[in-house]
This record gives C-alpha cells, sequence and structure tokens, in this order.
C-alpha cells in the first residue's frame, strides 16, 4: 500500500507565540521633584532584545498642592474634570534629541479627546479617559458629577489649614499617556542607539489645575511639587525571537517602518463683543496654522475660558457654533454645513467612532450642545462638553487615509452660537488636527517620524 504523503513531506511545527518574558519596570525622572513651570524628562534607555509595550504605560505622579491662597477654600477645592492631565502643557517624546512626538497644548487636546469619548468601557483603568467623572447635568456648587470619581476631589484641606491658605499633600495619579505610549504597538527599544525621553512641561499656573467650586469662591495663588514616574512593561524576546522578527521586517535591509496617528491643537480668541454679538449670529472665519500633514484625518474644535479668579474649571469647554464647516484650499467638507447643534454632535462623535447605538455608546449628556458656560456664581462648576468637528477619512477614496494638505491651507468657518447666556470673558479656541504618521527605525538606530 503507497502512502498518500509524499515522502519529501516535512512537517514543522509552528510557534504558538513568540518566545519571551515580560516584566514590569519603573523609569525613574531625572530629578527627584518638581515645581511648576520646570520641565520632567525621563529617560528610555536601550534595552537588549527588549521592546517597550506601550499598551500597558502610564506615568505615576505624585502631588501636593501647598499654600493655596483665596477666598472660601475647603473641601470645595478641585482638581479639574481631566484631573492631573491639567498639570502637563506639553507631553513630547525624543529620541537622539529629535522630537518624535510634539504635543503642545496637551490639555486642549486631552479634553477634546476625552469629552468624544462616549463609550463607558473606555473609562476604565489604562485608558485615554481614565480616571474621569461621568459627565452629567449640575445646577449646584457640590460638583456633583465629578465629586465622587477617584482623582477628581480633593477633599477637605489638611490639618492646620484655613480659608486664607491650604494644602493637599501626596494626592496620588496614574495617567494614560496620549500618542505614541498610548497604542497597542511595540516600542522597539533594543535597535535604539541612545536613550529615548519622555519629556513633561509641567503647567506654571496652579489654577490651570484646581478650581475653587464656592458660589463666592477664589483661588489667587499657591504651590505644587511632583514626583513623576513612568510605569512601563518590557517584552524581552530571545535571541531567536529577535532574529526572526528582524528577518520578517527586513531589520538591516533598510528603516523598519510603522503608521500610526497624531495630533496638533493650535490657539485663536473669540472676544467677549463677538460673541455677544446681537441679534444677529456673527460669522467668524480663522486659518488654521501649524503642520500641513499628507493625511489630514479629522479637525475638532472646542472653546475654553480663563480661569483668572481660580473659580472655574480651566479645561471645560464648549462648542461656540451655530453652525460648522471646513475649507480645505477651495473645497468644503462637509459640503452642506452641519447646520444645527444635533448635526456637529453626530460629526464630533464620528471622529471617535462613537456613533454606534448600542448599551455603551452614545452616553453624551443631552444638555451638553444647547449651553455656554453659565456666567452665575451658583452653576458656574457645569461642564461643557461641546465640540464641533469633521472626519474626513469618508472624502478620501484611497483607502480612509485622510487628505493631502501639504500644499493647501486649512480654514474653519462657522456663525456663533445664538445664546441668552452673555459671555462676561473671551474664549479661547483649540483646533486639533489628527493625521496620520509613519514611525521609522533605521539600521544605524535614528527613530524619525514623517507626516
Amino acid at each position: 500500500m503507497q502512502s498518500v504523503v509524499s515522502d519529501n513531506y516535512i512537517y514543522e511545527t509552528a510557534d504558538r507565540a513568540t518566545d519571551s518574558y515580560q516584566y514590569r519596570t519603573e523609569f525613574l525622572s531625572e530629578g527627584s521633584q518638581y515645581n511648576l513651570g520646570d520641565i520632567c524628562r525621563i529617560p528610555l534607555p536601550p534595552v537588549q532584545n527588549g521592546f517597550l509595550n506601550t499598551s500597558n504605560c502610564y506615568l505615576k505622579v505624585k502631588a501636593s498642592f501647598t499654600g493655596v491662597t483665596g477666598a472660601g477654600l475647603g473641601a470645595t477645592v478641585r482638581t479639574s474634570w481631566i484631573g492631573i492631565n491639567a498639570a502637563f502643557d506639553q507631553v513630547n517624546i525624543l529620541s537622539n534629541g529629535n522630537f518624535v512626538q510634539h504635543y503642545q497644548h496637551a490639555q486642549e487636546m486631552f479634553a477634546i479627546s476625552a469629552a468624544c469619548n462616549t463609550n463607558l468601557g473606555a473609562w476604565q483603568q489604562g485608558s485615554l479617559t481614565n480616571g474621569l467623572g461621568l459627565r452629567t447635568d449640575t445646577a449646584s456648587t457640590t460638583y456633583a458629577n465629578h465629586c465622587q470619581v477617584l482623582g477628581q476631589s480633593l477633599g477637605t484641606y489638611d490639618t492646620g489649614g484655613s480659608a486664607t491658605s491650604a494644602s493637599w499633600s501626596n494626592k496620588d495619579y496614574c495617567p494614560s499617556l496620549m500618542g505614541l505610549l498610548s497604542g497597542t504597538r511595540h516600542l522597539p527599544l533594543s535597535w535604539l542607539n541612545s536613550d529615548a525621553c519622555v519629556e513633561l512641561y509641567l503647567t506654571d499656573d496652579i489654577r490651570n489645575i484646581l478650581f475653587n467650586s464656592a458660589a463666592a469662591g477664589t483661588i489667587t495663588g499657591g504651590s505644587a511639587t511632583f514626583e513623576i514616574s513612568l510605569v512601563a512593561e518590557i517584552d524581552v524576546l530571545s535571541d531567536n525571537a529577535l532574529r526572526k522578527t528582524q528577518q520578517f521586517c527586513d531589520f538591516g535591509q533598510g528603516p523598519v517602518s510603522w503608521s500610526d496617528t497624531q495630533m496638533r491643537a493650535s490657539l485663536n480668541t473669540y472676544t467677549v463683543a463677538e460673541l455677544n454679538m446681537t441679534p444677529s449670529a456673527m460669522m467668524k472665519s480663522q486659518l488654521v496654522t501649524g503642520v500641513r500633514p499628507r493625511k489630514l484625518q479629522k479637525v475638532l474644535q472646542a472653546g475654553f475660558r480663563a480661569n483668572t479668579t481660580g473659580s472655574v474649571d480651566r479645561w471645560a469647554l464648549v462648542n461656540p457654533y451655530e453652525n460648522f464647516q471646513l475649507k480645505i484650499g477651495a473645497t468644503l467638507y462637509p459640503p452642506r454645513r452641519q447646520e444645527n447643534q444635533a448635526e456637529m454632535c453626530q460629526h464630533a462623535l464620528r471622529c471617535f467612532n462613537q456613533g454606534g447605538y448600542t448599551v455603551m455608546n452614545n452616553m453624551l449628556y443631552k444638555e451638553s450642545y444647547k449651553k455656554r458656560f453659565f456666567n452665575s456664581a451658583g452653576v458656574k462648576t457645569y461642564t461643557e462638553m461641546g465640540v464641533a468637528g469633521i472626519d474626513l477619512t469618508q472624502y478620501d477614496n484611497q483607502g480612509g487615509d485622510g487628505l493631502d494638505t501639504a500644499q493647501v491651507s486649512c480654514e474653519v468657518m462657522g456663525d456663533l452660537k445664538l445664546t441668552s447666556t452673555t459671555a462676561v470673558e473671551a474664549i479661547t479656541v483649540a483646533t486639533v488636527k489628527v493625521f496620520g504618521v509613519l514611525y521609522s527605525v533605521s539600521p544605524e538606530g535614528d527613530m524619525s517620524v514623517s507626516y
């Protein structure tokens, strides 16, 4: 009887998983303590056969707020609704002394991203929106929508505090990072020829982090100290697994590249006169500055008010428009304006893939797009969540990568919102571009990014 299997057939088992082991470590910052306005740098050294698992990385922050001065201090002093993320003006990553991620205006970008993330499953540990409160309306000074959330309420001030000077010591936070260190990929530390570096610019004003929710409460000054490190998972490959990995991606034959997305924000100001223009809405047009990527995927906008007296949440945000449209070159997106708040809400949710009707999706609170910031002292803690935006991948017939804006300008247009609520101060409007990038590591160990 002759076998139906050829004598030349060689059966070889395939690995069920990459031969490796994992361990968690803590990368320490260059300094032991940092103050407001300082720059914190955390080196990421090369690790033999090591890859940084970016989906399991987060910051470890211990913050102390001391000598806080103002009126009505006490249990009504809160962190912003974005928590300790309010402390970071910039979140950058450098390799070989060059920026591979340069996130200026990090608070605005985080707030816009968190406001549009309506999936409650993403509000858990390790996510971009970890530790944020549920968004619900409140017309009181208790700030109940965030008061009970870990990391949001500072509680009563320390023993010995007073109405003029108070302190909150050793508050612990573990925020996730936006950008390169919040994805699901691995950063090949083994291939880098020198230390990479996480760079954090700490805000210089305590009122960008804290506010006083009492009806007549203020914050006029104060100090803060921070201890910061990066907790990470390192995946270490065996020599054979590393060889197979390098062979698969042709490492050594040329640069190894992978695609991802980044964000950049630019700022403009709408004056009190513009916001209170009557009797008709005022058409506002502004040029969006900054990078001109070849794969622009989304554009989002929201307005933020100043916190000059420490009496409002600096990173609460509103959609200032009655209608909204984007102009790239000579083409309008969408071709017909987003004509009302419901349309703008749907477009903004689409930018974050939040348009599904399920038990966990579309939890955006119904009042979010109806109001401006309240100017009444009794309801000043209401956290608005209005964001305007447009997903541009739907207009790209080359696979949904986004639109090429390298040679054209980008302009935002819309009528400012008509409302009975009188604006009492100007708002800063942040325009966020979300675009595709290409990361590369050369055979010489140099990491770079292109967009």
